[in-house]
């Protein structure tokens, strides 16, 4: 009887353990760790090994519809938004869902216009675009609905549930702001998280308009923001024996501190850069040693890490990476191909991802071609 009562203990043990680990680990403040620490040191995941298919859709080039250099891209079961590089300033360009140019909206300051375009997002059914302190609504179509002035610049801007969230990295009195706004776009809290010396690479995610992640660079807490709970730490990134412990007063105030501070790492140690992506089943996040970076993914659903080895001959999947907002679709992300990578993409064709129509996409493609878009879904169960 003693015996069966010890095995059933240690089988309860056992059961424990292996909940927790596909769950991840749980800190006293609730946080989800991340254990970086042994991703870094297991061997790596090849990057093309994990995805399920691709899509390519070449835009149409015109003369409206040139696009110097594609910064990011919005997808939706039916349109396609890209904000581009044109003419030395930021561009937003609407193309249907097979790259189709539809139009290009115009700047300025008019009652429909905005002086400029800082981000833009889908949500319900509708295209929020962000202009300093200027938020317009358009249908799914690009037809305007309604424009409003809010207090506070913005870097940017995102719907979650019934509120918005406006991220400030640079505000007056040098904090790094999330303020929350009601569905009037009145202020009705604000979180300040102090900057560090280095005032970039502070960002939020939201690829749903509920699940909404916010970061800042060397920060290892990735924050979490619901209409019921409000603002908390939802992952923390654990890396002891890889961590680079920054002093921050011995760059503080100085010309080029980031630059000098990379330049002085030990390159087997890293910080937290950015975060990449965050959808259903994955967070993609970046950490930096002086001039390299490691992509790490973890996976929600079993609770563990990995670097993701990124092939230097097929790194196009990884040129520009986000959540693609298309409807019904699990893990999907985009990439771009910019025209100079065009030739590399179609000579390289890892595990055949490439069918002979993508292939005949990319060959018939020219120099001067606007950017083509690379729609991929990650394989459900990594």
């Amino acid at each position: 009887m003693k015996t069966k009562l010890i095995l059933f203990i240690i089988l309860l043990f056992v059961i424990g353990c292996t909940s927790t680990e596909k769950k991840g680990t749980q800190s006293d403040d609730g946080a989800i760790v991340i254990d970086v620490n042994s991703a870094l040191k297991s061997e790596p995941r090849n990057f093309e090994d994990m995805i399920e298919s691709i899509e390519l859709i070449p835009l149409e080039t015109t003369e409206a519809s040139v696009i110097e250099y594609a910064q990011k891209c919005f997808v939706t079961d039916k349109y396609l938004f890209v904000m581009d590089v044109y003419q030395s300033s930021l561009g937003l360009i609407l193309f249907d869902r097979n790259g189709k140019f539809i139009k290009r909206f115009q700047r300025g300051n008019g009652p429909e216009e905005l002086p400029f375009y800082n981000d833009v997002f889908y949500a319900d059914g509708y295209w929020y675009v962000l202009g300093g302190n200027k938020l317009a609504k358009y249908t799914d179509n690009g037809k305007f609905v309604d424009c409003k002035i809010f207090d506070d610049m913005s870097d940017e801007i995102q719907k979650v549930g019934n509120r918005f969230l406006s991220v400030q990295s640079k505000s007056p009195d040098n904090k790094f702001k999330i303020i929350e706004l009601d569905s009037n776009l009145t202020k009705i809290n604000e979180l300040c998280l102090e900057l560090m010396p280095f005032p970039f690479f502070e960002g939020l995610f939201c690829y749903d308009g509920e699940n909404c992640l916010i970061f800042k660079m060397t920060d290892n807490n990735i924050y979490s923001y619901d209409n019921s709970n409000g603002f908390k730490i939802k992952y923390r990134l654990e890396y002891p024996d890889f961590e680079y412990k920054i002093s921050y007063d011995k760059y503080e105030h100085q010309r080029d501190a980031f630059s000098k501070m990379v330049n002085d790492m030990d390159r087997s140690k890293y910080f937290f850069y950015e975060n990449n992506v965050n959808c259903e089943d994955y967070l993609i996040f970046d950490l930096l040693s002086n001039d390299t970076s490691v992509d790490i993914l973890y996976n929600k659903n079993t609770g563990t890490a990995c670097v993701l080895n990124i092939n230097k001959e097929t790194d196009y999947l990884l040129w520009e990476m986000g959540e693609a907002y298309i409807s019904g679709q699990k893990n999907t992300l985009w990439g771009i191909i910019s025209p100079e990578d065009i030739e590399d993409c179609w000579t390289n064709n890892p595990n055949n991802l490439l069918s002979a129509k993508d292939i005949e996409i990319l060959k018939n493609a020219k120099p001067d071609d606007n950017p083509i878009i690379v729609i991929y879904k990650l394989k459900d169960n990594l």
